[in-house]
């Protein structure tokens, strides 16, 4: 990913300021159910990267976004479905 940024944990999760790419200046909460499963692929170094959106409503599930993907579960859920976006890396040879 092409973000940088720091991470602080707090009583029911982790806050992450994002310092520099498209989403420079967010501050998204990672935090319950989400937050072990991002936690246990490796945070914000691991295959998601860091998380770009707060947790929200999405068609009666809740959701968070992330670089390389997306969390989605339902209340009761033992643990959240990952979606993970399709890799484009961007190479130039000359």
């Amino acid at each position: 990913t092409g973000t940088m940024g720091s991470g602080q944990p707090f009583a029911f999760g982790y806050v992450y300021a994002l310092e520099t790419g498209a989403f420079a200046g967010k501050t998204p909460i990672v935090s319950g159910l989400i937050l072990g499963r991002y936690g246990a692929i490796g945070g914000p170094a691991g295959r998601l990267g860091f998380p770009v959106s707060d947790e929200y409503n999405e068609s009666g599930r809740r959701r968070q976004d992330f670089e390389g993907g997306s969390f989605l579960y339902t209340p009761g859920d033992a643990e959240p479905e990952l979606q993970e976006l399709e890799r484009k890396p961007s190479v130039t040879v000359t």
